[in-house]
């Protein structure tokens, strides 16, 4: 039923304006499956074989030559007839002649290019050596590792030892127990609603306590600690109504890790890294709120949840992290969202994309809270490449 796909390096063929009337028409004639006669297909194979040297010549009959024998034997009469006529020749010039009645068409195009990102190497096959003076120095300045450097150190470290990530920050932090007024410090002494709970706000107003988590984690012995940003998005202080503050939470709790892996890192001149947190929110792409009547209905659109996402990763990226953590995936279609938000800020500001870091809730009977098995989870995210995939009980 015509031609439905052709896969061809696009730089080693002719342009198709280039190509000589017969031979457009012919194409024209395959490809849109489409002629006056309906002979379309034979010609081209007509012409193909004779191009191709497999015929002396095309048959001077304008009927239907392959349909058969008596037909046939025509077209073989006349390749006949050329040939006694021709005088003897060497296999070289014969070779020669014929070649010249090919179409000498001039190739101008350029190879395809792969769009970008395309060709990205799998993080986990990033080599090099590991330049650990230079990564401990972007450590100490409270700098971004590049993704590069930072791929090939713990590539090369996890080849003989165990990498440690710190423990769950946010659970860290409620274990303080901290009064509502520690929450609300002295700047959210206005809002209505209780704010005790949100411990991204801790960023904000009490520091000194996020960072104190992050040093005792990277004392323990933590290669990678967490940001404090599990809900610093704006999806995520919506029920606080701190929605104008979660870039803001972003990128203090950002500082305030960097901070500590410097800390860290002056003592024993071993690089400590900051994974800058995307959490859940409120919002299921996967499923409808519960109460709703319809099944369709959703509290918040894709779109909306990238753009959630993003602002969060731009607030993370100014404080200096060095990869991206998506936390708590309980709904795939919303770490998809945070996936696609990560690369689409570093692409757009023209940065390389950071390693990422997923890490999934299950329920007991191993699935996703959204229903989707781990294995069809992986299936779904594995275009992201990720560094390294974990899973909360």
């Amino acid at each position: 039923r015509g031609l439905n796909v052709l896969l061809v390096e696009a730089g080693a063929v002719p342009r198709y304006e280039d190509l000589d009337a017969e031979v457009r028409a012919l194409c024209e004639e395959l490809i849109l499956n489409r002629s006056a006669d309906g002979d379309h297909l034979q010609r081209f194979l007509a012409m193909a074989s004779f191009r191709s040297k497999q015929l002396v010549c095309l048959p001077v009959s304008q009927r239907p030559w392959w349909e058969d024998v008596a037909r046939s034997a025509e077209g073989m009469e006349t390749q006949q007839g050329v040939l006694a006529k021709r005088k003897p020749s060497t296999a070289a010039e014969q070779r020669a002649y014929w070649t010249s009645l090919r179409s000498a068409t001039a190739v101008t195009s350029q190879p395809v290019q792969p769009s970008p990102g395309a060709a990205f190497a799998h993080p986990t096959s990033v080599r090099g050596a590991a330049r650990t003076d230079e990564i401990v120095a972007k450590v100490l300045a409270k700098s971004p590792v590049p993704p590069s450097d930072l791929l090939s150190y713990l590539n090369s470290e996890l080849s003989s030892r165990v990498c440690l990530m710190d423990a769950d920050v946010t659970s860290c932090l409620k274990q303080l127990g901290l009064p509502e007024n520690d929450y609300r410090g002295s700047r959210f002494k206005d809002p209505k609603v209780p704010l005790q709970g949100d411990q991204d706000l801790l960023s904000l107003t009490q520091p000194q306590q996020v960072g104190k988590v992050h040093r005792e984690s990277f004392m323990a012995g933590a290669d990678i600690c967490f940001t404090n940003t599990l809900a610093a998005c704006k999806l995520g202080q919506e029920e606080y109504g701190l929605e104008a503050c979660a870039f803001e939470m972003s990128r203090a709790a950002a500082q305030i890790a960097k901070e500590a892996a410097a800390d860290a890192a002056a003592k024993d001149r071993r690089p400590r890294f900051v994974a800058g947190v995307l959490g859940p929110t409120s919002a299921s792409l996967s499923s409808s709120p519960p109460g709703a009547g319809d099944a369709s209905s959703r509290t918040a659109t894709w779109d909306e949840v990238v753009e959630s996402y993003r602002e969060q990763v731009q607030g993370l990226v100014e404080g200096g992290v060095d990869l991206i953590a998506v936390m708590s995936i309980r709904d795939t279609l919303n770490a998809k969202a945070a996936i696609a938000a990560s690369h689409e800020f570093c692409d757009r500001s023209g940065r390389e994309r950071l390693p990422l870091i997923l890490s999934v809730a299950l329920n007991e009977d191993g699935r996703l809270p959204s229903g989707q098995s781990l294995a069809a989870f992986l299936v779904s995210v594995r275009h992201a490449k990720p560094f390294a995939v974990g899973v909360e009980g």
